[in-house]
């Protein structure tokens, strides 16, 4: 299945690909929820980024593979709603490997049936992994072309 199907479900553009060469994990973080504040409209979006710092502090949210998916859940959302980071130096997100994270994720999620968002999790997760898929995002220059790279990745990449 493309990802591209799975777009009216969820909400990333080009504006919400942020490319970084030298920040922090709270700048990354910050950089990611600015660039879906549009999304947000009607709701407590501090409220919101508090529950992502939270749910980062219980445990990081590094899946290994240079890859972080911080997410929570969001009481009001219909739909997905994704940031892509993507970090050049790599970034110290307290990886068990001890590794920079490259690539950072951010998932908004409707408050919906627990399977339902862990399956969702899961195949973003699964995704990302792709080293194939990784390589091009990472070596992408602009937004519109990692937008591309994202929308277009198909089982053919596994």
């Amino acid at each position: 299945m493309l990802l591209s199907q799975l777009l009216p479900t969820l909400a990333i553009i080009p504006d919400t690909i942020v490319f970084f060469e030298k920040a922090s994990q709270k700048e990354v973080i910050d950089a990611l929820f600015l660039s879906v504040l549009e999304f947000l409209e009607g709701l407590d979006t501090k409220k919101i980024k508090q529950k992502i710092l939270d749910r980062e502090g219980l445990s990081s949210t590094c899946i290994g593979a240079q890859i972080a998916i911080p997410h929570v859940k969001v009481e009001g959302l219909d739909r997905f709603i994704l940031s892509l980071g993507i970090h050049k130096e790599g970034v110290d997100w307290c990886s068990s490997d001890g590794m920079g994270v490259h690539l950072i994720l951010l998932i908004l999620g409707p408050d919906v049936e627990p399977i339902y968002y862990l399956n969702y999790l899961s195949s973003l997760t699964r995704r990302l992994k792709n080293h194939k898929l990784k390589d091009k995002l990472l070596s992408s220059q602009t937004a519109q072309e990692a937008f591309e790279i994202f929308k277009t990745e198909d089982e053919s990449w596994i």
